[in-house]
């Protein structure tokens, strides 16, 4: 332990001098390193290589405030890049609404899929999984079983995005994925009774379309996103 120990508080005395990572006093990093310390809070896994010498090591945080504020930073360069939409989708026709789906794996929607299909039934429309195209679809949902920080904090945007691309009106759970990318036309749902209230909303033609037009102008692109990371590469000092 004392070598990752080290390494770790070395690494956050450099902090100060990355260019990316913002200003630090004497007594930060004093103060910093004594919350190092705390390992009920913190995990500290040493990274080897075929010599079993320390190259690297890996911190893990729980942090009981929702902000984060007493987790450490190293200064690592992050960039928030989004899940482009799917090339070659069919803009949907947004006709009278008969039909809610869902794409992707229906393991994580056991509980959601129950809902959604007795919602559905109680409206006389149909429940579909993983249809052939989303324009087959009048709404989509984006929503799993799984609530925990994972989910929560590190799925990608991907069904969003692809809702954005085919300009489906869609309602998201609150995961930062979504949260994060959602530029207009974009539903939240958390409950069975947001949920029941978002499908009412959505329910006029007129609703629908002005959501789907907000959807396809707020896209991310291949292009856009290939754009966004080659500009984070080329200003970043290695």
């Amino acid at each position: 332990m004392p070598g990752l120990e080290q390494l770790l508080f070395d690494l956050v005395s450099d902090r100060r001098d990355i260019p990316f990572a913002a200003p630090r006093g004497e007594q930060e990093d004093v103060d910093e390193r004594e919350r190092l310390r705390d390992i009920q809070r913190d995990e500290i896994f040493g990274i080897y290589n075929r010599k079993l010498e320390l190259i690297a090591m890996a911190h893990l945080a729980f942090s009981r405030d929702p902000k984060a504020s007493a987790c450490a930073e190293f200064g690592v360069p992050v960039l928030a890049l989004p899940h482009h939409a799917r090339p070659g989708q069919r803009v949907n026709p947004i006709r009278p609404l008969r039909c809610i789906g869902y794409e992707g794996g229906a393991q994580y929607v056991r509980g959601w899929g129950q809902i959604m299909a007795e919602e559905c039934e109680r409206r006389g429309l149909m429940w579909r999984v993983n249809p052939d195209s989303l324009d087959e679809c009048d709404i989509v949902v984006a929503v799993r079983d799984q609530v925990g920080y994972a989910p929560r904090r590190w799925k990608s945007n991907v069904k969003l995005a692809n809702a954005q691309g085919s300009g489906t009106p869609i309602i998201c759970g609150r995961e930062a994925g979504y949260l994060e990318t959602a530029a207009g036309g974009v539903l939240f749902a958390d409950t069975r009774e947001e949920m029941s209230a978002a499908i009412d909303w959505l329910t006029p033609d007129t609703t629908r379309r002005s959501y789907s037009r907000a959807l396809i102008e707020g896209a991310p692109t291949l292009i856009g996103c290939a754009s966004a990371l080659l500009q984070w590469i080329k200003a970043q000092r290695f």
